[in-house]
């Protein structure tokens, strides 16, 4: 009797421990190698990739940060997302001769606001950063990606149904599709040259394929992708929300294929 009695308490303490760790630090489970995104977005509900949050987008906090005129380039993963990026930013700049100078890194001219910083982070902390921040050199990063020459100011986000595009009809979003096997073919080799020091702050995202071969990985991603996969709403789930929204007059939804082909005709 007082084994089993001892048996339950520890239950009891485990289960409360699981509890308040749930509750008020979560992001604890990183810790657990391999698989601690896994149990964090099954404790969570969060949804995958665990380094992104749709916060920002909140409908009661985006309009304490963006304002009419600004575009959101909301391109789907390994689906253009740079360069749209970079196209966008060469059309506000009208292709001067400095552009590029105001373009050192995609992520610091134009902010990722999906992007938790750390494990742990938020979007609470982390919004007055992009105004205080400086880079290396001390340029403050503000006048970077909010430079008093640019007619617009461009961000970045993967999201789609998070984001409140028809509650901000002067904002312009630009998505982007891609063939999924191409997605697939693009994705792998960036999700297999992470390194292991990001996949051991995230709890093991993502995870290393187990399989061995190179067409086996592919399946291995593929899964992820499809309907019941963990990445499933960043790929179909994309495709179906920005597919309704084509018609809006603040949406712009174009190709991967189609930008290939003709590229400036897509300018």
């Amino acid at each position: 009797l007082f084994r089993t009695n001892i048996g339950a308490l520890l239950a009891l303490c485990s289960a409360v421990l699981l509890g308040l760790t749930c509750k008020f630090s979560p992001h604890f489970f990183f810790r657990i190698p391999k698989i601690g995104f896994i149990i964090h977005h099954i404790v969570t509900g969060e949804s995958l990739p665990p380094y992104m949050s749709a916060d920002a987008w909140a409908k009661d906090e985006v309009g304490t940060w963006i304002r009419d005129g600004d575009l959101v380039v909301a391109v789907g993963i390994k689906s253009g997302t740079h360069w749209m990026q970079y196209c966008t930013h060469q059309i506000r700049m009208q292709a001067s001769d400095d552009a590029d100078d105001l373009f050192i890194d995609s992520n610091i001219a134009v902010p990722w606001i999906d992007l938790l910083h750390n494990p742990g982070g938020s979007w609470e902390e982390q919004k007055p950063l992009y105004n205080t921040s400086r880079l290396a050199d001390g340029t403050l990063w503000k006048d970077i990606w909010d430079n008093p020459r640019y007619p617009f100011r461009i961000f970045k986000s993967h999201y789609a149904d998070d984001l409140p595009v028809k509650n901000l009809p002067d904002v312009k979003f630009l998505a982007m599709s891609r063939n999924g096997l191409d997605v697939i073919r693009s994705a792998l080799p960036f999700f297999i040259d992470h390194r292991d020091e990001f996949r051991n702050l995230w709890g093991g995202f993502p995870p290393k394929s187990e399989l061995v071969g190179f067409e086996r990985d592919v399946e291995f991603w593929l899964d992820a992708l499809l309907p019941g996969g963990d990445l499933y709403s960043t790929y179909f789930v994309y495709i179906k929300f920005w597919w309704r929204l084509r018609h809006e007059p603040n949406v712009l939804l174009l190709h991967y294929a189609d930008a290939v082909r003709d590229l400036n005709g897509t300018v």
